[in-house]
C-alpha cells in the first residue's frame, strides 16, 4: 500500500473528515539523487468515471465520518472510522459489514492496510492513551511494541507478514522500523533525527522519508531501504518530497522548488527515475497507492476562491479518471487492488451545502464497471 502516508491532507477545508485523517499520523514529517527529475509527460487526458466505476457508500461504526485506507484482492476494506461515543475505532469491511476491530484499551485506533492474508495493521492507544502500532490476526490484536520511546505506528504490511512503519525512540527520536517474526528493527535516518516508513514490497523493499538535519522545517528527502541499507531517491526540490506506496513503481508526492507550500505534485518513481506527474489542473494532487498493474490512485485538491474541492483520481498511463462522489464536494482515493477496485472517502449528500462544512464524509469503494 498506507500508508499512507496519511498524515496530511494538503490544502483541504478543516472539515471533520479532514481531522480524522490528521489523526491518523503523529509523523512530523517528513544520499544525493540518482538521477535528475524527469517533466510530466505533458497534459494528462482527463475523464470523468461515472460511467468507468460505480461508488458504494461503505457507512461508519455509528458516527458521521469514516475513510479506507486499504482493500486486498479479496476485497476486504479497511480503515478508521467514527463511533456514536465519538472516538475513531479501525474497522474491517466485508461483504456489506463493517466490524469494528476495537482498541489496546484506549480510546481511539486506525487501520492502514491488510495484506491477502487478511493481517491487518495500524494503531491503537493504549489505556495509557499512548499510541501503538497493532497488527490484527485470526481475532486477536497484537501490540508492536516501540523503539524505546512513547509512540509507534504501523503503516503498511507485505505478503510475508512484515510491517513498516515508525516509532519514537529511547532518545525521543522518530525513526522508521521495520518489524519482521517478532523483532521491531530501527531503520535509521538520511542523517536526521527523523525517519518514517510509509510502504513494503513483496521482496521487502521499503520506502518512506527522512530529514537530513535537525531542526524546526528541515527538508524531508525520499527513501529506499533494503537489506539494511537506506538510499536516498531522487526529489523534487522542495521541502519536502515522500513516497507513499511501493508495489513494482513508488508513487507519492512533493513539492517543486520554490513551491513555497503552494503547490503539491504528485509522483512515480520507476527504478530511480523521478516522474512528476503535476496538477492534473489542481493546486495539489497526492498519489497515495500503486495496484501490480501500475496503476495510481490519490487525491486533486481545487483552491477556489472560497473554499476547497476536492477529486478521487485513478490514473493509467496518463490517463486521469475521476471518480464520482457520494453527492458532496470532497471525494479521496487512497487504496487500489489488483483488480482496479478503489477505496478511499467521500462525501455524502447528508446535510450537504456549497462550502459549507455540514456533509458527512464516509469510506467508499469505487468498483470499475
Amino acid at each position: 500500500m498506507t500508508s499512507h502516508p496519511l498524515s496530511e491532507t494538503t490544502g483541504l477545508r478543516l472539515r471533520p473528515m479532514i481531522l480524522l485523517l490528521t489523526c491518523i499520523s503523529l509523523s512530523t514529517v517528513s544520499c544525493s539523487p540518482d538521477q535528475s527529475t524527469q517533466p510530466s509527460a505533458g497534459a494528462p487526458t482527463l475523464s470523468a468515471g461515472a460511467a468507468a466505476y460505480t461508488v458504494r457508500d461503505l457507512g461508519t461504526l455509528g458516527g458521521t465520518r469514516s475513510t479506507a485506507y486499504n482493500i486486498n484482492n479479496g476485497g476486504i476494506v479497511v480503515g478508521s472510522s467514527a463511533t456514536r461515543a465519538g472516538t475513531d475505532h479501525a474497522f474491517r469491511w466485508k461483504n456489506g459489514v463493517m466490524t469494528d476491530l476495537g482498541t489496546l484499551g484506549g480510546s481511539n485506533s486506525g487501520a492502514t492496510a491488510i495484506n491477502n492474508l487478511n493481517v491487518i495493521v495500524g494503531w491503537s492507544q493504549n489505556r495509557a492513551g499512548l499510541d501503538r502500532a497493532v497488527r490484527w490476526m485470526e481475532g486477536r490484536t497484537r501490540n508492536l511494541g516501540t523503539l524505546g520511546g512513547l509512540h509507534s505506528r504501523a503503516d503498511d504490511i507485505n505478503g510475508s507478514g512484515w510491517i513498516v512503519g515508525w516509532s519514537h525512540t529511547a532518545s525521543g527520536e522518530q525513526h522508521a522500523f521495520l518489524w519482521k517474526n517478532g523483532v521491531m528493527t530501527d531503520l535509521g535516518t538520511l542523517g536526521g533525527p527523523m525517519s518514517v516508513a510509509t510502504g513494503i514490497s513483496g521482496s521487502g523493499a521499503v520506502v518512506g522519508y527522512s530529514t537530513k538535519t535537525a531542526g524546526f522545517g528541515a527538508t524531508e528527502y525520499p527513501f529506499r531501504w533494503k537489506d539494511g541499507v537506506m538510499r536516498e531517491l531522487p526529489s523534487l526540490g522542495g521541502e519536502f518530497t515522500r513516497p507513499n506506496a511501493i508495489n513494482g513503481r513508488i508513487v507519492g508526492e512533493g513539492e517543486p522548488e520554490g513551491g513555497d507550500g503552494d503547490f503539491v505534485h504528485a509522483l512515480i518513481w520507476d527504478q530511480e527515475k523521478l516522474t512528476d506527474l503535476g496538477l492534473f489542473t489542481g493546486d495539489r494532487t497526492r498519489a497515495l497507492d500503486v495496484n501490480t498493474e501500475g496503476v495510481v490512485v490519490g487525491h486533486i485538491d481545487y483552491q477556489v476562491p472560497d473554499c476547497d474541492d476536492v477529486d478521487a483520481f485513478v490514473w493509467n498511463q496518463g490517463e486521469v479518471i475521476k471518480l464520482p462522489s457520494l453527492g458532496g464536494q470532497l471525494s479521496g482515493a487512497t487504496g487500489i487492488n489488483r483488480q482496479g477496485s478503489v477505496v478511499g472517502f467521500s462525501e455524502t449528500p447528508i446535510g450537504f451545502e456549497y462550502c459549507v462544512t455540514n456533509g458527512e464524509v464516509h469510506a467508499a469503494l469505487w468498483t470499475p464497471n
